[in-house]
């Protein structure tokens, strides 16, 4: 009997120490496992990364690139926070510039399929609020007669006008910007209507439909060059907004200092002296080359003054442009000289 328990204890020793052992044998396997990889020191974190992004020259049809830091957060693309900073306003210290996309508008989805981004924007891009204090502003007036029907008509079609001029540039303000610092893709842009990404006709965004075609929805856009301001464009703009006798909007395209230093009027000095120039009852920009100054541009305009006798031919001026900020700006003294003032 006591043989027996004896043999009974050791089988049972026997099968704890094969358990141990497979025990053993089992962990030394699980414990075998490729090295994890290194935890990223910036994960989670934000970074700052230098891209050109567009806004809207104040007041023009025209599109300006600005060289900015942009925030991107963690686990956020890079795309989405160059639109969500446009969104957000200009950067600082920036000057003859404004942000041109709805600033209620709200970033939905930026994912990139192949060669194609697609942006997806909430429907507050279409807000029509300015246009609509506009309209009941030109309203009131005309209830109170203190402008005619005609007036009114004309200054509600303004509204809409520049309602959808600041759409079409708001569009071109992403794509430009998406497309100068990525240019191997295309930009679709979509919008969320009635809780689905859609996209919208081209003519609801002010864009051009494709010659006349009854099917004119938004396809996958390149970089935009013609919306993009240059020297030659800043020329042909101050001259509109003096043959206008808009010289509010001239101003800020003029040069703040000449060649030599000397500094341009303060405003009422400018309107002034402005208001006493040559009417320019017609004009057209001929071209443009560089000048002798480092950097400046000389852009040739023909122009015919309000008091040339009929069928006189106008006369060609050189206007000098020089670098300053994001855009170049028109000489105050060449301007003179072109409209019959005192420049040299």
């Amino acid at each position: 009997m006591k043989g027996w328990r004896y043999m009974v204890i050791v089988a049972a020793l026997l099968a704890l120490l094969m358990l141990c052992g497979c025990s053993r044998s089992m962990i030394k396997e699980d414990s075998v496992h490729e090295d994890l990889p290194d935890i990223d020191p910036e994960a989670g974190v934000a970074k700052e990364v230098q891209a050109k992004l567009y806004y809207r020259l104040t007041d023009e049809e025209y599109l300006v690139g600005v060289s900015a830091s942009v925030t991107v957060y963690a686990g956020e693309r890079e795309e989405k926070a160059m639109i969500r900073s446009l969104i957000e306003g200009t950067p600082p210290l920036s000057g003859n510039i404004s942000a041109v996309v709805p600033k209620n508008t709200e970033i939905i989805d930026v994912m990139l399929e192949g060669a194609i981004m697609y942006v997806t924007l909430s429907e507050s891009f279409f807000d029509t609020s300015v246009m609509d204090k506009a309209v009941s502003d030109v309203s009131r007036l005309m209830e109170n007669s203190m402008i005619t029907k005609n007036e009114y008509e004309m200054r509600v079609q303004a509204a809409k006008k520049e309602l959808y001029l600041s759409r079409r540039l708001a569009v071109e303000s992403i794509v430009n910007t998406i497309t100068a610092n990525n240019p191997d893709v295309k930009v679709q842009l979509l919008f969320e209507l009635e809780g689905t990404a859609a996209r919208v006709s081209r003519t609801e965004l002010g864009l051009e439909g494709y010659g006349g075609s009854s099917h004119d929805l938004l396809e996958p856009m390149e970089f935009v060059g013609d919306c993009v301001i240059t020297p030659t464009a800043i020329a042909d703009c101050v001259l509109g907004h003096m043959q206008r006798g808009e010289f509010d909007k001239a101003y800020p395209l003029i040069a703040e200092l000449e060649q030599g230093g000397a500094q341009k009027p303060d405003y009422a000095s400018f309107e002034t002296e402005a208001a006493a120039l040559d009417r320019i009852r017609s004009y057209s920009i001929k071209g443009e080359r560089a000048g002798e100054e480092s950097g400046a541009i000389i852009v040739t305009a023909e122009i015919t003054k309000a008091d040339a006798a009929a069928g006189q031919r106008g006369q060609r001026h050189a206007l000098s442009l020089k670098p300053e900020g994001s855009i170049y700006k028109v000489g105050y003294t060449s301007l003179l000289s072109a409209l019959g003032g005192n420049g040299e």
